[in-house]
């Protein structure tokens, strides 16, 4: 379940594809009922907090062919891993151990960025990271008005080289830091 994403085997897409495109949709709204389903036992709380199809994701920075086709965003303090790395080694889990929650309530906040929403925040902490870039050309010391995306990154950066943009970059010139 890491990134929080949900990828349907379809046919004439995937290899050993087996899910009919005829039954796609109805197999993606199945999956966001289910994971809108998810609570946990001790308090009943919902563990997702936005379940949606990919072509929605856009406005959250995913998107391309490398997105599942059901992306998830947790509820805080929820959590796929919170520190211990065993169990990330599903090798050695019995069947068993995939039938409780899969999603607990962390003890511990290790900057995991890509299971909640942009603007999620755990108590006096956000997810956001600062975005620091110097050089000649760039304006000092602004504030941005918008959020920056991880994609922007390499069409700013080629930008301010001034090479070409990544031949498969999908972001967006970062304008307002040039002077």
């Amino acid at each position: 379940m890491e990134p929080p994403f949900v990828w349907i085997n379809l046919e004439n897409r995937d290899p050993s594809g087996v899910v009919k495109q005829g039954n796609y949709e109805d197999i993606r709204v199945k999956i966001i009922d289910a994971l809108y389903n998810i609570r946990d036992p001790e308090n009943n709380e919902k563990v997702v907090q936005l379940a949606l199809k990919k072509e929605d994701a856009s406005k959250y920075g995913l998107n391309g062919d490398r997105i599942g086709d059901v992306v998830y965003f947790l509820k805080p303090p929820y959590g796929l891993f919170d520190g211990d790395l065993r169990s990330l080694d599903t090798s050695f889990l019995s069947k068993e151990s995939f039938e409780g929650l899969i999603c607990n309530p962390s003890r511990r906040f290790f900057g995991v960025h890509a299971y909640y929403l942009p603007e999620t925040r755990f108590g006096e902490y956000s997810i956001s990271v600062p975005l620091i870039i110097k050089g000649p050309g760039v304006k000092k010391g602004i504030p941005l008005k918008n959020s920056v995306k991880l994609i922007d990154l390499a069409p700013t950066l080629a930008h301010l080289l001034k090479i070409p943009k990544p031949k498969n970059a999908s972001g967006t010139i970062l304008h307002e830091i040039f002077n």
